[in-house]
C-alpha cells in the first residue's frame, strides 16, 4: 500500500483500541525503513472504531482517491471516503456498511478484504471473523456504488464451510493470491495461534462411480476393482487430467493400472476419463454414502469430485 503516492510501500495498521496508524517508508521498496507512524484522523480527530480495528485501503467510490474501510470488534465495517487527494487523503465523516438494507454485522471481529471473488468485474468483500469462518459479500451494484444483499460462508468443494480451526475463537484473517500459479484464486488464512492455513482453489468435476450402475454398490469384501469415470462437461475437459495424480477414497488410492483410458462413458459425444481403483486400497467403510477423488490437470489445476455410493458386504 502506497499511502502518499511516492512509489514506496507503506504500512497501514489497526490496533486493539480501535485506532488506525500509517507508517511511511523513508527508504526504498527492497529495504523499507518506516517512520515512527502517525494516527489517521477524520474531521481532525483520531479515527477510532471502538476496538480491534482492521483497516484496508480501496478507491471505494471510484473517484480516483484512496478510501478506508475498517472492520471492528462489533462485527461492522466502517467506510471513510477520501475528501482530499489520492496522495494526501483527508477524511471527515464515515458510515456503516449495509447489506440487505440494514447495517452489516458479522458478529464480532470483522476483518474485511476487497476482491472480485466471482470474476464479474465488481469488487466484492471477503470477511474473516472470530470463529475462523470466511464470509462472502457479493457486490450486486456497481464499482462506484457497491450494493450487497447478504453474507454467505465460503464453502469447500465438499460443501463444508471454510474455517480456520483453532479452539473456539481463532479470529480468521485472510489474504487472496494464486499460491500455486495455476490461474485460480487461493486463500491464506491466519489465526490467533500464529499459524497460517492454505486453502487451494479446486475445480469441481462430475464423476460417476461404477458407470452404468444406478445403485453404485461397493462390496467391501471384494478384492476387485472400482471403476470411476470423470466426465467431460461444457465447462471442463476430463481428458486434461493427469491420471497418475488422481487419488480416490479416504485412503487416497492410486490408479490400479497406473494409467487411465479415454471413453465416452455417458454417450454425450464428449470423451471422458475412466480410472480403476482397488477396492481394498480406497478406505471406503461400512455406511459411507459418498466417495470422492482429487487430482490435477496436466497444467497443475486442482480438481475434486464426489458421487453417492451404497456399501454392501459389511457383515
Amino acid at each position: 500500500m502506497d499511502w502518499n503516492n511516492d512509489g514506496l510501500h507503506d504500512l497501514l495498521v489497526g490496533d486493539a483500541d480501535g485506532y488506525v496508524y500509517v507508517y511511511l517508508n523513508t527508504n526504498d521498496n527492497s529495504t523499507p525503513v518506516l517512520d515512527s507512524g502517525s494516527q489517521i484522523q477524520a474531521g481532525g480527530i483520531d479515527i477510532n472504531v471502538g476496538m480491534r480495528a482492521t483497516p484496508i485501503v480501496d478507491d471505494w467510490n471510484e473517484d480516483g482517491r484512496k478510501d478506508l474501510l475498517i472492520g471492528n470488534f462489533d462485527g461492522n465495517i466502517i467506510v471513510y471516503l477520501n475528501e482530499g487527494t489520492d496522495s494526501a487523503p483527508v477524511f471527515n465523516s464515515a458510515y456503516l456498511l449495509e447489506a440487505g438494507g440494514v447495517v452489516f454485522d458479522i458478529g464480532t471481529r470483522a476483518a474485511p478484504r476487497i476482491f472480485d471473488w466471482n470474476g464479474d468485474g465488481l469488487k466484492d468483500i471477503l470477511i474473516g471473523e472470530v470463529y475462523g469462518y470466511v464470509y462472502y459479500l457479493e457486490n450486486v451494484g456497481t464499482n462506484s456504488a457497491p450494493v450487497f444483499n447478504s453474507a454467505e460462508k465460503l464453502l469447500l468443494a465438499n460443501s463444508d464451510p471454510l474455517q480456520y480451526i483453532d479452539g473456539s475463537a481463532p479470529r480468521s484473517r485472510l489474504f487472496i493470491t494464486d499460491w500455486n500459479n495455476d490461474g485460480a484464486n487461493d486463500i491464506l488464512v491466519g489465526g490467533n495461534d500464529g499459524r497460517v492455513m492454505l486453502f487451494l482453489a479446486v475445480t469441481p468435476v462430475d464423476i460417476d462411480i461404477k458407470p452404468g450402475s444406478e445403485s453404485n454398490s461397493v462390496n467391501l469384501k471384494s478384492k476387485g476393482i472400482i471403476t470411476v469415470a470423470i466426465l467431460t462437461t461444457e465447462d471442463f475437459d476430463a481428458t486434461t487430467i493427469n491420471p497418475l495424480s488422481v487419488l480416490f477414497g479416504p485412503y487416497e488410492a492410486m490408479e490400479a493400472h497406473e494409467k487411465g483410458h479415454i471413453e465416452d462413458v455417458d454417450k454425450d459425444g464428449d470423451l471422458d476419463l475412466v480410472l480403476h481403483f482397488k477396492t481394498q486400497d480406497t478406505g471406503i467403510g461400512c455406511g459411507d454414502i459418498e466417495a470422492g477423488l482429487t487430482g490435477e490437470t496436466f497444467d497443475g489445476q486442482a480438481i475434486e469430485g464426489f458421487d453417492l455410493i451404497n456399501t454392501i458386504g459389511c457383515q
